[in-house]
Formats: C-alpha cells, sequence, structure tokens
C-alpha cells in the first residue's frame, strides 16, 4: 500500500524524529521559553506518526513541564494544530488533549478558552474517523424518511450543502463531474445523500433543479433535509459551515471526513479498487526507498539501518489495523525482494523475519489480497530467506569441485583472475538464453581485461552440455558437476537459473542476483572505457 527526501532530507527528517521529538520531555530545560511557531515546527516532525504514539508523546512532554504557564501553551498549540490538521484520523489527538488536560478542572483556561474547547469536542468527537456516524433520519422531497444506517450499497458518502454557499457551488461541479466518471467504471455500489441544510422549500427544489445528478445501478443518490433541525445534525456531523462531506462504511463507521471531491476519489479507490492501492503502495515504496538508494554506498551499516528504519516506520503506521498492516506489508515485501538493489533485497529478509515470520499467527489463515495466506506461503518465504543468506556480499563465495570439458577437475578457486563471474545456468531455460546472449556481447567487451567466467551448467546431461558450450559458450570455461557430487544446490540458491555471482580476487563476493545489465554497468566502473 518501490508514505512518507533522505541523506540530505531523510537524514534530516530521521534526525528530527529522533532527535527533536525524542527531546520534548527536555524542552523545558532550555533557558528561554520556546514560540508558537518553535512549537509548531516541533509538532510538525511528527506528523505522519500513529495517533497512540502521538498521544503517548504529548504525555511525556506534558508531564516533564513543571512549568503551569508553559503547559498550558504547549497543550492549546498541540490541540490547535491537531484539531485542524488535514491528517484524517489527528482530531483524536485533539480530543485526547482537551478531555485528558485542557478540560480538567484548574488546568488555567480562561472561560472563554474553555468554551471554545468544549464546543470542538461537541461537534467533532460524534463523527471522528472510526466513530460509528449518527444514526440521523432526514426527509426526501416529498416527506418520506431517509434513515442513513438502511441506505443500500457498499459506501455511502454524506454531503451537506446549502444553496446560498459559493463553495458548496465549486464543489458540485467537481463532484458531479467526478460522479459521472465513476459511475462509467464503478468499484463498488454507492449511496450519496445531498442534505440541504437550510429550510426555505422553494430555495431547496430551485437549487435541486439547477443542480442534478447521476445516477445508476451501482449509485443512489437521495436528496434530503431536516427544516425543522430535528436531528440535530449540525451537532451531530459538526456542519457549523458548507460544503461537508463524509464517507461511511457499509457498517456504518465513518471512513473519511471534511473531504473534498478529490479527496474523496482518492479514498473510495484506497478502498475498493485493489488495483489502485497496489499502485499506489508501490508509487510510495519507490519515492521512499529511491531516496534511500540515491545515496547510499558511503557506510552500508547506515543504509542498512535507513532501511529498515523506513520499514519500521511502515508498520509503527499500520500495524493498528491488521488488515492493513497485511496488505501493506505483503506488497512491500514483494517490492523489496523483486527489487534490483541488493540493499532492499536485504531489507525484504528484514521485513520477513520480524514482521512475518516472528508474527506468524497474524498471518496464517488470514486473507491478503484475494486469497487466505497459508503454511505453504510462510514456508516458501522462510525458504526463500534461508536461500538469499547463502554466499551474501562480503563472503568468501563456496568453492566448488567441478568438472571441466576435457575431464580435469576444475575448483572456483583455481580462477587466478582479479575478478570472477559465475555463471549458473540450464541448457533448455529460455531466460538462460538470453542471458547467454547478453553475457557474451559483455564479455567481448572486456576480453582485454583479467576477468575470468565461468559457466556453471547445473543439469546432468553431459552431452547436451558440450554442444551448447561449444556452440553458446566460447568466451567461458566451462564447467559442470554431471555426477551432483559439488554441492552446489546446498551452498548457492540456484532455486531458479540464470544465477550471476561476481567474486573479487579473494573469491569475496561483490555482486550476486544480478542482470546482464547491471554486470555491465559494475565492470564499466572497474574497467572505465
Amino acid at each position: 500500500m518501490k508514505h512518507l527526501r533522505f541523506i540530505g532530507f531523510l537524514r534530516c527528517i530521521v534526525c528530527l524524529l529522533l532527535g527533536l521529538a525524542m527531546r520534548m520531555p527536555h524542552l523545558q530545560a532550555q533557558e528561554r521559553a520556546w514560540s508558537e511557531e518553535e512549537l509548531r515546527m516541533i509538532l510538525r516532525t511528527l506528523d505522519g506518526k500513529p495517533v497512540e504514539e502521538l498521544v503517548a508523546k504529548m504525555d511525556q512532554w506534558l508531564a516533564a513541564e513543571k512549568d503551569s504557564s508553559a503547559r498550558v501553551r504547549f497543550a492549546q498549540t498541540a490541540f490547535e494544530h491537531y484539531g485542524s490538521s488535514p491528517i484524517m484520523g489527528y482530531e483524536r489527538v485533539a480530543l485526547y488533549l482537551a478531555d485528558n488536560y485542557l478540560l480538567t478542572p484548574g488546568f488555567g483556561l480562561s472561560d472563554e478558552e474553555e468554551f471554545h474547547i468544549t464546543w470542538y469536542t461537541q461537534i467533532t468527537r460524534p463523527n471522528q474517523i472510526g466513530a460509528t456516524a449518527p444514526d440521523l433520519t432526514f426527509r426526501d422531497p416529498l416527506g418520506y424518511p431517509i434513515p442513513l444506517h438502511r441506505l443500500p450499497g457498499d459506501y455511502l458518502v454524506l454531503w451537506f450543502v446549502d444553496d446560498q454557499c459559493p463553495i458548496c457551488q465549486s464543489e458540485y461541479e467537481q463532484l458531479n463531474s467526478w460522479l459521472k466518471e465513476w459511475i462509467s467504471q464503478p468499484t463498488c455500489n454507492l449511496s450519496l445523500v445531498r442534505c440541504y441544510v437550510g429550510d426555505d422549500l422553494s430555495r431547496w427544489t430551485t437549487y435541486r433543479e439547477g443542480h442534478p445528478l447521476p445516477q445508476s445501478d451501482s449509485l443512489s443518490v437521495w436528496d434530503a433535509w431536516d427544516p425543522d433541525f430535528e436531528t440535530g445534525f449540525q451537532i451531530h456531523y459538526g456542519v457549523i459551515s458548507t460544503p461537508k462531506l463524509f464517507l461511511i462504511s457499509h457498517d456504518d463507521l465513518i471512513v473519511g471526513r471534511n473531504l473534498n471531491t478529490e479527496s474523496l476519489s482518492h479514498l473510495l479507490q484506497t478502498k475498493t479498487d485493489p488495483n489502485y492501492q497496489k499502485e499506489r503502495l508501490h508509487q510510495y515504496f519507490e519515492a521512499l526507498f529511491s531516496t534511500i538508494l540515491s545515496s547510499s554506498g558511503q557506510d552500508p551499516e547506515e543504509d542498512r539501518w535507513l532501511v529498515q528504519y523506513a520499514i519500521d516506520g511502515l508498520y509503527q503506521q499500520n500495524h493498528e489495523d491488521s488488515k492493513a498492516f497485511r496488505e501493506v506489508f505483503y506488497e512491500l515485501y514483494q517490492y523489496l525482494k523483486s527489487h534490483p538493489s541488493y540493499l532492499l533485497q536485504e531489507g525484504a529478509v528484514y521485513l520477513g523475519e520480524q514482521y512475518i515470520l516472528s508474527q506468524a499467527d497474524l498471518w496464517l489463515g488470514q486473507p491478503v489480497g484475494d486469497a487466505t495466506f497459508t503454511q505453504d506461503q510462510l514456508d516458501e518465504l522462510a525458504f526463500a530467506i534461508a536461500m538469499f543468506r547463502r554466499n551474501p556480499l562480503g563472503a568468501v563465495a563456496t568453492d566448488l569441485k567441478l568438472q571441466s570439458l576435457n575431464g580435469s577437475a576444475y575448483w572456483i578457486s583455481d580462477s587466478q583472475a582479479d575478478y570472477t563471474l559465475l555463471y549458473f545456468y540450464k541448457t533448455d531455460c529460455a531466460a538462460c538464453e538470453a542471458f547467454t546472449a547478453e553475457l557474451q556481447r559483455i564479455l567481448s567487451q572486456f576480453s582485454d581485461q583479467n576477468l575470468q567466467a565461468l559457466a556453471i551448467y547445473t543439469g546432468r546431461k553431459g552431452r547436451a552440455w558440450k554442444r551448447y558450450a561449444a556452440k553458446e559458450l566460447d568466451l567461458f570455461e566451462n564447467l559442470a558437476d554431471l555426477n551432483g557430487n559439488s554441492g552446489m544446490f546446498q551452498t548457492y540458491n540456484l532455486s531458479a537459473v540464470p544465477v550471476l555471482y561476481l567474486l573479487d580476487d579473494e573469491k569475496r563476493v561483490i555482486a550476486k542476483d544480478i542482470s546482464p545489465f547491471t554486470l555491465e554497468e559494475i565492470l564499466n566502473a572497474i574497467y572505465p572505457q
């Protein structure tokens, strides 16, 4: 769900989050009072964190602050920051601050300040993200009831409008256009209630006639109102201005509030279109990890830490919702595992061990994508991790005793070149044919360099091997293990061929599981033309 700019940007953010945020309990030790802008800056560094973590940070700071006026100022600043945050769900932090600090007896607010915060809690608590949507019954133009909890569809869009609101007019044009596009390729069954907040029937009728909305088999539309204001919708849904737009799930939970057409479209697609979810996730992964890769290479340990920190951060954002956690981390594992960067492949191993294998009870028998996660998948993941750990970067490659075309023994360690290329292949493998052609081309460019290429046949058919080697692999030292005594399948990851390893003069692995394209890039760096 390839969310969240590094060594230059990410490292700065990491320092801010780990430095500023973790130092928050000690802010009172400063010799001067922190300005409101400085406090807001500190709060902004925490944006993106889970609500529970933010609540813990607020408790930590407020417990450490001994100056009562500073406590009041910080609590108010934090309340305003989270109460007006565009990040959905952060209103819960504002409500927590109000309930546990700002509105407690003797905290130190003026009557006017308490009134405004109390008013905020009254119009926000009933319609916060995750709350059960208030079950109100409006009326249609003929007076028939429209009960919100008994409308059909997978999702309900609840839209409060006023005929004299210019922003409502602009929103209508965007929403009407989007609905026409949406019904051509619907991803769920949708109900939409457009609730007029006024009490003038004539104006409402004129508004409806001049602002029609499309309908279809997948989209049901109701026009509703409450001219006598009996439902208390203003308080229940916080309608102190218009337009006001909510998205409510089929089980009557508020999943979106204070939306506009663009955010509604994005949220619905995220909730209902698996392909869109995957695409957005991979775009996010790409943005997140490409910034790490762009500045990697100076310190491998720091690079690994940054990748793991990014993975841990995604866990903190998603672990509260087990379904979202599985969807995001399954896609993240696939992304990291299939990435050409060895650094990110190491990240896949870290993720698999920390968040899948060690938390198997959260995965087994649970829905992931369109299927149920099985023990076979768990075993395959464990096997893939074990295979990846064979001959890791920096380790001396396992030596193998092989047979050359003339029948003599040949060990990998017999190569005396500065660099040794290991090419594991089969003769009946289509991908191997493509690799072979590319490798022959690449080796011809570096034929005058101290580079030894070993083509290692992984099958047992001697005649097929010799024919293929003589015809296709004339730039290689051709080797095989026709008797199966070398142990190559027990020491190298040969679950799928072709496989390439590049070794240095001490036979240490400097690249593995790479493509011919990547090999060519490495050789060009080693032997500049």
